[in-house]
């Protein structure tokens, strides 16, 4: 089938066309067509057409047939809607489909994307080159006809083209398909997450069907990833209090510096929150219960200095009197300035959990 093997032709200089639209100036045909047949010529970034000539009027009539069967059958097998409107026009471009216009024994096959105005100006152009002996060379048979066996033949590369394109638009989704499957093994976030930037370019209804089920599959990976984050969470959480100990506050207080770093446990009375955002909280915490056999009732004593801070916010409102448990760090002392202007020194802790009792 000529149109999909390379032909020579004529492309037309898009600029020196778009100057005669801008400015209204007469066509002048020797502007408008460069001959690029030869490398070496400087070639337009924009494919906007070509052009074959014939012997006569009537192979150039056959040809034209052709085109237009190609053009039409094209059309057909490729829906713009389900391959996306840039991979259609290519596809257009690569089995040589375009808008046919034939002019004595020359025939100028035009892009698809070109509108009826520019295509009226592209004809214009053409048909006053022709007109002034402006022949253009070209390969033709001796006797160029386009018969019923000609159409099957073309029915069956348009097939063939299509079937190729399919199978290297379903090889690229499935490239990303097994990719995804080993994240789903592996739980590896940063490759999910590029791999769901690189499904964004799927973006044609052709892959539609496709798209969806890895837009699901990468839905349940997340599901995973997230479940896998929490239980890491609960076993570091299991681990971090396992290894925390209870001490004398008096300890803490007198080896502050020796004890620096410890992993502690403290249940206590809140006896001020200093400070509480949406991350952290610094509050006051009496740790030393004392119970009164007769009465039941307790009071609390000792005071430590406690600094929380989450990432992931506070997910307990901690207030005055709540009587709580605390899993951190012995971080030294805190000296502060009391009310009454008075500085006072307490043992501080960096907790990492906090509870209500």
């Amino acid at each position: 089938m000529k149109s999909i093997e390379k032909i020579n032709y004529l492309e037309i200089c898009e600029n020196d066309i778009n100057e005669v639209i801008t400015s209204n100036k007469k066509c002048d045909s020797k502007v408008y067509f460069i001959d690029n047949r030869n490398n070496n010529v400087e070639k337009n970034n924009v494919f906007l057409g070509k052009i074959e000539t014939f012997k006569n009027e009537k192979e150039a009539d056959y040809r034209k047939k052709e085109l237009e069967y190609i053009s039409n059958k094209a059309q057909e097998l490729f829906n713009k809607d389900l391959y996306g409107e840039e991979q259609y026009y290519t596809i257009m471009e690569n089995i040589g489909a375009g808008n046919v216009h034939m002019h004595k024994n020359c025939l100028l096959l035009l892009n698809l994307k070109l509108d009826g105005y520019q295509l009226n100006f592209y004809k214009y152009a053409f048909n006053k080159a022709v007109n002034k002996n402006i022949y253009f060379s070209g390969k033709t048979s001796e006797n160029y006809n386009f018969t019923e066996e000609e159409k099957q033949k073309i029915d069956a590369k348009l097939e063939e083209y299509k079937k190729n394109i399919n199978d290297s638009l379903d090889r690229n989704i499935n490239e990303l398909s097994k990719k995804i499957c080993k994240v789903d093994i592996s739980l590896d976030e940063s490759k999910l997450e590029e791999y769901k930037i690189e499904l964004k370019k799927f973006n044609i209804k052709y892959y539609e069907i496709k798209r969806k089920e890895l837009e699901n599959k990468i839905k349940d990976i997340e599901t995973k990833i997230n479940n896998k984050k929490i239980e890491k969470k609960k076993n570091e959480e299991k681990e971090f209090k396992n290894g925390c100990k209870s001490f004398k506050y008096q300890d803490i207080f007198r080896n502050a510096d020796t004890l620096k770093g410890k992993m502690a446990y403290f249940e206590g009375k809140v006896i001020q929150v200093v400070e509480i955002s949406e991350y952290s909280m610094t509050l006051r915490v009496d740790v030393t219960e004392t119970k009164y056999k007769y009465t039941g009732a307790s009071s609390w004593d000792d005071t430590i200095y406690v600094k929380y801070f989450n990432l992931d916010g506070v997910s307990t409102r901690i207030l005055e009197n709540d009587i709580i448990k605390i899993w951190g760090i012995l971080s030294g002392i805190e000296t502060y300035t009391s009310v009454f202007n008075v500085s006072i020194t307490i043992p501080k802790v960096s907790a990492k959990y906090i509870e209500l009792r």
